[in-house]
């Protein structure tokens, strides 16, 4: 197993230990998006793009866990939103970009 895998792995699991999170894994177009919500939710919610740290050059979705963005959910209770986008050393600017505004 890959380091970035064990990494991705850990954080999701501290993802699925919290019992007042609900967390979905879906893909959106061809970017896959990690969607923290509360676990009662009401009709008429607020949604956040988080982009995660790392200047589009490093991190994963996953980080969204240790980042401001679990945080602010549990305070104020919106959806976040955290794109997959592809960084980059993988694909040059503006792939990044493009992918976080295709989750938008």
């Amino acid at each position: 197993m890959k380091l970035k895998d064990a990494i991705r792995l850990q954080f999701m699991h501290m993802l699925k230990r919290n019992d007042s999170i609900n967390v979905q894994k879906i893909r959106i177009g061809r970017v896959s998006t990690l969607i923290l919500g509360p676990v009662h939710i009401s009709p008429i919610r607020v949604g956040l793009l988080w982009i995660h740290g790392g200047g589009y050059m490093s991190g994963m979705k996953e980080m969204v866990y240790y980042s401001r963005g679990a945080d602010i959910l549990r305070k104020y209770g919106v959806i976040v939103v955290s794109p997959g986008y592809r960084l980059s050393w993988q694909k040059p600017y503006p792939a990044a970009v493009e992918d976080c505004f295709a989750v938008l």
